[in-house]
């Protein structure tokens, strides 16, 4: 049987949308504009399959992180960014 659910998605195409909104701007970057509440149908669960429940807690603050991340420009990522 399959289920529909609500998530939380992030797409590039909206990053990239809000990335030209703001100029590149990261303070005006407004992660709002890019975190959608989408459907979501899930496959049916079999025997063999794993259940998982996971409770988010804290997540604007880690949400703000991973919409942030691709809108800092190549150039402007400071040496904490790089790998060594």
């Amino acid at each position: 049987m399959r289920a529909m659910v609500r998530a939380y998605s992030i797409s590039a195409a909206d990053i990239a949308s809000e990335k030209a909104r703001s100029g590149g701007d990261v303070a005006k970057f407004d992660f709002a504009n890019v975190l959608k509440l989408d459907r979501l149908e899930l496959r049916a669960v079999g025997p063999r399959d794993v259940h998982l429940r996971i409770l988010a807690v804290s997540g604007e603050h880690n949400v703000d992180h991973a919409i942030l991340i691709p809108a800092i420009p190549r150039w402007a990522k400071s040496s904490q960014w790089a790998r060594k």
